[in-house]
């Protein structure tokens, strides 16, 4: 559809870092805004119950939120792949602390525990941008869905940023076409995969520093608790269960496992969205007495975790998440006798809107 300006007046800010206004007979989702803030949007969606906005400067502010700052990136108000670079890091994370607690709220949890960033820039070491030769295009997809063209992206380490501009003339040489490429940095030097699948030069963490926070937090939870027996599902490489001490380990995943099946450890390559491929896991491990069980599943989640726990029922179980709306979801069917003892946020993803979020149950003694 044709964008066109409408007015708005945002009374709270949604799990996806949405304003939400109520102005017209439909509610009106309006991105780069915050809570208070009134002012004038362009529309590029809707239906016949709601439509969906961008602010596209904040000149077309009438009220202006205390917490507004000057995005650092220029692109900012057209990208759209950012979602609180317009406000400070304590406000980007009392929203996601309130998103995680609107999607949690039929579920009782402990105090949530939240992990900052130390760095709100420059930390990705992954990034998939699109092309269009045709129209000489090469960046980020914006609201409309065309690509916005950008020379540089201040979330991504400075290894990649040096590296897309060479990756753009790389494009611009071979001449027509369209697709998507993506610059992953491994043992600081970058690599450039066009149009092949997501993590074609292998999966990790997008954010390594957050990602040592978050093994170490997990490690320090259970130094006193046995862990002999794990099993680690959608587990990569098992860059999860690698830093604990046991006598067996399971690693699945759908993904290549790099690593190599030994004496204490077994790589397995296994959809686990498939239903004879869970039936015959469950029916193995049933009988097997497991000390833990990971689960990081794709932002789908895993809708047959009641299933798995009920068979395998481990002693404890931590489910890792980048969508709390799904895991909400999945942990609302949770077994009677597993109880949640801690849940955090790790801001693995700062300025956009997501965040991955590590729950920890324990099985409760008859």
């Amino acid at each position: 559809m044709s964008q066109k300006q409408v007015k708005f007046s945002i009374v709270h800010i949604d799990p996806l870092a949405q304003g939400v206004s109520k102005m017209t007979n439909k509610v009106n989702f309006v991105s780069n805004t915050l809570a208070g803030e009134t002012g004038t949007c362009l529309t590029y969606k809707e239906n016949k119950k709601v439509m969906f906005s961008f602010l596209k400067s904040s000149k077309d502010l009438d009220n202006i939120s205390k917490d507004r700052i000057d995005p650092l990136c220029p692109h900012y108000f057209q990208c759209g792949g950012c979602s609180y670079l317009h406000t400070n890091y304590e406000t980007e994370m009392n929203l996601k602390k309130d998103a995680l607690l609107w999607n949690f709220k039929n579920i009782k949890i402990p105090e949530v525990s939240i992990i900052k960033s130390e760095e709100r820039f420059n930390y990705r070491n992954r990034i998939q941008l699109h092309f269009n030769n045709k129209e000489n295009s090469f960046g980020y997809k914006g609201y409309d869905n065309n690509i916005i063209n950008i020379d540089n992206c201040i979330i991504a380490s400075k290894n990649i940023q040096n590296k897309i501009n060479d990756a753009k003339e790389i494009i611009y040489s071979e001449g027509g076409g369209k697709g998507h490429l993506e610059l992953f940095e491994k043992n600081n030097k970058v690599e450039l995969n066009i149009n092949s699948k997501y993590s074609a030069g292998g999966f990790t963490q997008v954010n390594p520093k957050m990602n040592i926070k978050l093994k170490n937090y997990i490690k320090n939870y259970f130094k006193n608790i046995s862990t002999s027996t794990i099993i680690d599902l959608f587990g990569g490489n098992g860059n999860i269960s690698e830093i604990f001490e046991y006598n067996q380990r399971t690693v699945i995943d759908i993904f290549e496992n790099k690593q190599q099946s030994d004496e204490n450890s077994s790589f397995v390559n296994m959809n686990l969205y498939n239903e004879d491929n869970l039936k015959n896991l469950v029916a193995k491990y049933a009988s097997i007495s497991t000390d833990l069980l990971f689960i990081d599943p794709p932002r789908s989640g895993f809708k047959e975790l009641n299933i798995l726990l009920n068979e395998i029922s481990p002693s404890y179980f931590v489910y890792i998440s980048c969508n709390n709306s799904t895991m909400a979801r999945d942990l609302s069917q949770l077994p009677t006798n597993f109880k949640i003892t801690d849940i955090s946020i790790f801001d693995f993803f700062p300025g956009t809107h997501h965040f991955e979020t590590v729950v920890i149950m324990k099985k409760l003694e008859n």
